[in-house]
């Protein structure tokens, strides 16, 4: 099995111990051993639970405020488990049937609270949304790690989870913080990184020169 994972945050704190913590609860939680999309789900869904649970903690011991939104692939066999919370996303790159030129498919859903459906799940869990969109009146995303000022009022852990078989069209995921997509559109994004691929360079370095770009 082969994984990637991208977290994103405006602090480390969250962010560091989430990139440290996932995987292991996901596998904990039987990805490894599940078999059908519906199985395969819950154990991705417990894993992004128990990892927060554990975040959660450490904030209490720590007195950490922060918060972490995340996109992360997992690849069994031809099968790809793509999982999210907030606004990153996770991008599939693919040739299209009649030939064309590469076309990007966003796998992950946002999660803000100016959303209608994020706004009626945080007012049923006792928190509100600001005029201007906002969790608590302070933050933008609905779902996250950690961000222990917020989860009483309506914060979750909870991800979206897409299920889907890899095709000989399917050429790369690419992952990305909203910082990274706020620059690149999808198709951009997409578009940058196959030329950089087809050029022979590795994907290390590729993905180097897309932030690299995005930066300048």
């Amino acid at each position: 099995m082969e994984d990637v994972c991208v977290i994103h945050d405006n602090s480390v704190n969250v962010a560091t111990s989430a990139s440290e913590e996932l995987h292991k609860h996901v596998l904990a939680a039987g990805l490894e051993r599940s078999s059908s999309a519906k199985s395969r789900k819950q154990a991705v869904s417990e894993g992004f639970q128990s990892t927060d649970a554990v975040l959660l903690e450490r904030c209490k011991q720590n007195q950490w405020q922060d918060g972490a939104t995340c996109a992360a692939a997992w690849i069994l066999g031809d099968t790809v488990i793509v999982a999210n919370i907030g606004d990153a996303k996770c991008i599939l790159g693919r040739m299209p049937s009649d030939g064309g030129a590469l076309k990007a498919i966003t796998l992950t859903r946002e999660h803000k609270a100016i959303y209608p459906p994020e706004r009626t799940r945080i007012e049923k869990a006792g928190g509100f949304v600001s005029k201007d969109g906002r969790l608590g009146g302070r933050v933008e995303v609905s779902r996250s790690f950690g961000d222990p000022l917020y989860k009483s009022a309506g914060m979750s852990a909870v991800p979206d989870i897409k299920v889907f078989d890899i095709t000989e069209r399917d050429r790369f995921l690419l992952l990305g913080c909203d910082g990274f997509f706020g620059v690149f559109n999808p198709d951009e994004a997409a578009s940058a990184l196959l030329t950089h691929v087809t050029d022979g360079r590795p994907v290390k370095n590729a993905c180097e020169r897309l932030i690299n770009e995005v930066a300048y």
